[in-house]
């Protein structure tokens, strides 16, 4: 049974039930005390979000709320189930293959086809009101890249990181950042830039989707971001495979404009605009400066030396697959 939202009364409906996996840590408590903490945990940072009275949602004039059930599951009871665990226990060895980059990583997700998901318990339910935007047909926007840090054991070794799509990303992204009617487009505040965006906002048009039985559109980013290193963020790169629109000159990044132009979707599809960030092939060719082209190839033989070439192939499938 989907969770579904009434465009004339701005109410969104529906029966969420929790499954905890053989791992969930229960330390602290009872293991009835420690998933019911869980699911309240969960339910609060919803509400924080979808059901707030001091900083709430408008649809068709009216205030969103959420009288959504959050409890246990009840055996043969409809709705969405979602599993909780740490990624190593008996329910999560249905889900993930031993090389799934989710588990070491904690990465939340739910499959709205199938109404039903995987939560790591180390986010401390961080993540749900972004992942309650996706049990209500909202799509991502961000592509999911990796951030490089060699002192850290495999898999570790290449973090997943994530950029906000920009307005320049699509058409109707940049009517939204223009949008007047409700909350206008902001990558660092969108709900669904990021799992945890600052001020979690939605825009008329998201909430358009979760007010219909229509499923948002995915961005598709057939690529990834790569950032050499997390504490420099002068240190990056595209390594893009497949279409990208991306254009730049030699030794001109996006972080300034010489060419006077008076749109800010000059180009841009990320919000991040990192000041070495510039298109570049994977696998067939590289189109870059001779600076791309050394951080590119150093990196790469750091990776070939270190004997990570196929842990670090796998992380870019499994990225890849994210971005769709």
């Amino acid at each position: 049974m989907p969770i579904n939202g009434n465009p004339t009364t701005a109410v969104i409906s529906g029966n969420v039930m929790f499954a905890f996996d053989t791992d969930f840590n229960a330390t602290g408590g009872t293991p009835a005390t420690a998933q019911q903490n869980y699911i309240n945990a969960f339910r609060a940072n919803v509400m924080s979000v979808w059901d707030n009275v001091n900083a709430p949602l408008i649809y068709n004039g009216n205030r969103v709320t959420v009288p959504v059930t959050f409890g246990p599951e009840v055996a043969g009871a409809p709705g969405w189930k979602l599993i909780a665990g740490n990624g190593n226990g008996t329910l999560a060895q249905t889900i993930f293959g031993p090389g799934d980059i989710r588990v070491p990583q904690s990465i939340s997700f739910v499959d709205y086809a199938h109404e039903t998901g995987y939560l790591f318990q180390a986010r401390n339910a961080t993540e749900a009101a972004h992942e309650f935007g996706h049990m209500v047909r909202l799509a991502d926007r961000y592509s999911n890249g990796f951030r490089v840090n060699f002192t850290q054991p495999l898999p570790q070794r290449y973090p997943r990181t994530t950029a906000p799509l920009s307005r320049c990303y699509s058409k109707e992204l940049n009517q939204e950042a223009s949008a007047t009617i409700g909350q206008p487009y902001d990558p660092y505040t969108n709900l669904m830039s990021s799992s945890m965006a600052v001020g979690g906002t939605l825009t008329n048009r998201q909430l358009g989707f979760v007010f219909s039985s229509q499923l948002e559109p995915t961005y598709s980013m057939k690529g990834w971001v790569f950032r050499a290193d997390a504490n420099d963020p002068e240190r990056a790169a595209w390594l893009g495979k497949g279409e990208t629109t991306l254009r730049t000159l030699a030794g001109v990044t996006h972080m300034v404009n010489p060419n006077g132009e008076t749109t800010p979707c000059a180009s841009l599809l990320l919000a991040y605009q990192f000041p070495s960030f510039r298109p570049l092939r994977f696998g067939t060719r590289i189109q870059a400066n001779e600076e791309d082209r050394r951080v590119i190839r150093a990196f790469l033989r750091n990776v070939k030396s270190r004997g990570d070439e196929a842990a670090f192939r796998s992380v870019l499938q499994q990225l890849s697959a994210m971005n769709r």
